[in-house]
């Protein structure tokens, strides 16, 4: 036997299918340590296997690996958790790899391990990491420490570690699932009895500083990241240490600590300074402080680093693919859109798309900016360079894009087409399709068959009020029930009082938010004289600015110029507001008007350092010029350290 997949699990029902699928094709031999499970999990892994074997869980990691790996047959041993899966290609990819190379008792592989982290897949961002997860099946290999467990040789021999050619997907990070299994109060508990009886060496510090960093607690987190560093003066070679520097980068700007983040970059991640995220941190921070030019330098030479080293290897990066290309072209993208550049703004939003078809924001903004100026048609010609209308994944996103954008010949055109493919779709697309198209017929049909099976969602609310206000007919909203405790009460009330003509308290910050989302949609349904009904009657001036905004995102200026107009007249603008006018005078050439407003976003927010940037970038007033300048230097003593910065001023 070739391979013998090893794994602990304890109530992991949601995603052990998805792993053992995974894998089922390339393990010639699969056994479960499980901890306690109380749910279906070892009725799932008993139709993989009938290697299942109970432990008493002992808060020690290492342990429990131990317990599967002394019952492995095969020649080499791979670890796996369950909310871990491969892909096809990679897993087949695994088993070639294996069967061409001869076990060795000092050398061990690593598998590039990417995770998902934030609130949901969609919403996530990547990291990656090399675990050593494959070795070759001998009794001299074990682990040990009790969490983020280390293989050892019991005989002291060295291990060499290298990279096996394939990536790992990891959804445990996700912070549904964190809570779910209340992984970090677990993980506290093993820490605390590690502390107690050998103390935590800087990789210990490391590894609770991702911890913190899960649960967004940043200040703990740098306050571990430090301390890692700290004591890992001699251990710059290990693999995590560089992570260690970048999780910290990170952190510093979270918390706008710029001077700290360019600190570290160049007294620290300079090591490794071939790899993208070298050039990509300092791109941020460019970003971030107005220095669009360096930026985009910046960015440009994150790219081509990323080209140069994937030349020579797999993983061109140091922590996240995401470095590499996406961060970078997602930057760049936003300049060339604040510059209101478009034909940047088109070939950046391609390249992202080329990367990844399922980028949905950047499709969103895709399609949006080419119906501004070309027909439905036109836009299907466009999208077919990189969309196959063969592919069911490909006519879904395309569909629900269109959907959001209130683009009726574009969603009915990729509706016919999933149709002809005979793809069901879910009954809230349904339902948004037939608003769309004003089929009310259909739209009823829909709701009667699947109303009492939804879950209700933010966005169905929006869809069965813009129901109601379409067709005239409150019926469609008013036999919604929500109970109070639930969190979609408010935003369940504040659009009854809406159908009911009732007084709707817009002093709230959270009603003004749920009557914006309506107004948004009703203007992307294109819903218009529904819609200045509704302004004219529910709106202040928190609703007004975020609709001005929104409209100028769209890059309907004409539009979005009325509100500001009124917002100005009233002295109302907000920050965003004050900022978009001022580029929007840059961008044609209006520059005196655009520091008028940028002087005024100044003034409501004097704690964002871009924006004296901006306006010292421009002005050519030696008083006024001089005085900003001494407020940035008052402000932020720390960044005139930063050379570009410093240059500048």
């Amino acid at each position: 036997m070739l391979i013998s997949l090893c794994m602990i699990v304890k109530n992991e029902e949601e995603v052990l299918e998805r792993c053992l699928d995974s894998v089922k094709d390339i393990a010639d031999e699969i056994i479960i340590i499980d901890t306690g499970s109380t749910d279906r999990t070892k009725n799932i892994a008993a139709k993989y296997t009938k290697h299942i074997y109970d432990y008493v869980w002992t808060n020690d990691f290492a342990a429990a690996r131990n317990e599967g790996i002394r019952r492995a047959n095969s020649k080499w041993v791979l670890v796996m958790d369950a909310d871990e899966y491969f892909n096809p290609a990679d897993a087949l990819k695994l088993r070639s790899f294996l069967e061409t190379e001869t076990p060795q008792e000092s050398v061990i592989y690593a598998v590039n391990v990417v995770s998902f982290i934030g609130s949901s897949m969609e919403q996530s961002m990547i990291n990656t990491g090399e675990v050593p997860r494959l070795f070759p099946n001998h009794s001299n290999l074990f682990f040990t420490r009790p969490i983020h467990e280390q293989l050892h040789s019991l005989n002291g021999t060295a291990l060499t570690v290298y990279l096996a050619p394939v990536s790992m997907y990891h959804t445990g990070y996700l912070k549904g699932v964190v809570e779910a299994k209340e992984k970090s109060k677990r993980n506290a508990s093993i820490f605390t009895e590690l502390k107690k009886t050998t103390g935590y060496s800087a990789y210990d510090y490391y590894t609770i500083g991702n911890e913190y960093g899960i649960k967004d607690d940043i200040p703990k987190a740098i306050y571990y990241y430090e301390r890692a560093l700290k004591k890992s003066e001699k251990l710059t070679s290990r693999s995590w240490y560089p992570r260690c520097v970048i999780s910290l980068i990170q952190c510093y700007l979270l918390q706008h600590r710029f001077y700290d983040a360019w600190t570290l970059i160049e007294q620290r991640l300079s090591n490794w300074r071939q790899y993208p995220e070298y050039n990509c941190f300092k791109g941020n921070i460019y970003y971030y402080l107005g220095l669009f030019e360096e930026a985009k330098l910046a960015y440009e030479e994150t790219i081509t680093a990323a080209d140069e080293l994937a030349k020579s290897t797999h993983l061109f990066w140091l922590d996240s693919a995401e470095f590499a290309s996406t961060i970078p072209l997602q930057k760049l993208l936003e300049i060339s859109n604040a510059e209101n550049n478009t034909e940047k703004t088109i070939y950046y939003l391609t390249k992202l798309l080329m990367q990844n078809p399922y980028d949905y924001k950047a499709l969103a903004q895709l399609m949006e900016l080419l119906l501004l100026s070309d027909p439905p048609a036109s836009v299907m010609t466009f999208l077919s360079r990189t969309y196959n209308e063969n592919d069911v994944k490909h006519l879904l996103i395309l569909f629900k894009v269109s959907l959001s954008l209130g683009s009726e010949e574009l969603a009915a055109h990729y509706y016919h087409q999933l149709k002809t493919n005979d793809q069901e779709l879910k009954p809230a697309d349904l339902l948004d399709f037939y608003l769309l198209v004003g089929d009310r017929k259909r739209y009823e049909s829909t709701l009667q068959q699947f109303e009492a099976h939804m879950k209700m969602s933010e966005e169905l609310l929006v869809n069965r009020i813009s129901a109601s206000l379409i067709w005239n007919d409150s019926d469609y909203y008013n036999r919604i029930s929500i109970e109070q405790n639930d969190g979609l009460f408010t935003t369940y009330k504040t659009y009854q009082q809406i159908i009911n003509r009732e007084n709707i308290d817009l002093e709230s910050i959270q009603v003004s938010l749920i009557v914006y989302k309506l107004l948004s949609r009703l203007f992307q349904l294109r819903q218009y004289e529904i819609y200045d009904q509704l302004v004219n009657k529910i709106s202040n001036s928190d609703i007004v600015n975020s609709l001005a905004n929104f409209l100028y995102k769209k890059k309907q200026f004409d539009l979005s110029m009325n509100y500001y107009s009124i917002l100005l007249q009233e002295n109302q603008l907000d920050g965003t507001s004050l900022e978009n006018l001022a580029f929007y005078h840059f961008n044609n050439g209006f520059v005196s008007e655009g520091l008028e407003f940028l002087e005024a976003a100044i003034e409501k927010r004097p704690h964002e350092p871009y924006l004296y940037v901006l306006y010292l970038q421009r002005c050519t007033d030696r008083v006024k010029k001089e005085t900003y300048r001494q407020q940035f230097g008052f402000n932020y003593p720390q960044l005139k350290k930063i050379p570009a910065i410093n240059k500048f001023l």
